[in-house]
């Protein structure tokens, strides 16, 4: 059989969903004679939805926890606990930009920005 990725499935546009060989492959894979191949599918779990039907597992990356964001702000910084705190202090008052940094490539450019402009 074959691999196929399909990366970013809550990017295509929506009526490729429904009617396209992106959903033929899905739906019925041995119609287009692939039926001995594995289907990866990556969505953004909110645009995930409609593939539940069709899926036979699912795998969600959670990211970060609060106490691993700040693991990674503490290893990112060098153990320099006064960065560590001014960041911290600096992102609660930006609750958005907080959340965002439960995603590892979030934290890593938060901690890019924070060097650069505070060093």
């Amino acid at each position: 059989g074959m691999l196929w990725v399909l990366d970013g499935w809550d990017e295509l546009p929506q009526q490729l969903h429904s009617d396209s060989i992106f959903h033929q492959l899905i739906e019925d894979p041995a119609e287009l004679g692939l039926d001995s191949s594995t289907i990866v599918i990556t969505s953004r779990p909110v645009a995930s939805g409609n593939l539940y039907p069709s899926i036979t597992s699912r795998i969600e990356i959670l990211g970060f926890t609060a106490e691993e964001v700040k693991e990674y702000f503490t290893e990112a910084l060098k153990d320099d606990r006064g960065s560590v705190n001014r960041l911290q202090n600096i992102l609660s008052e930006h609750p958005i930009v907080e959340a965002s940094c439960h995603t590892p490539l979030n934290a890593a450019i938060v901690t890019y920005l924070f060097l650069s402009h505070n060093h």
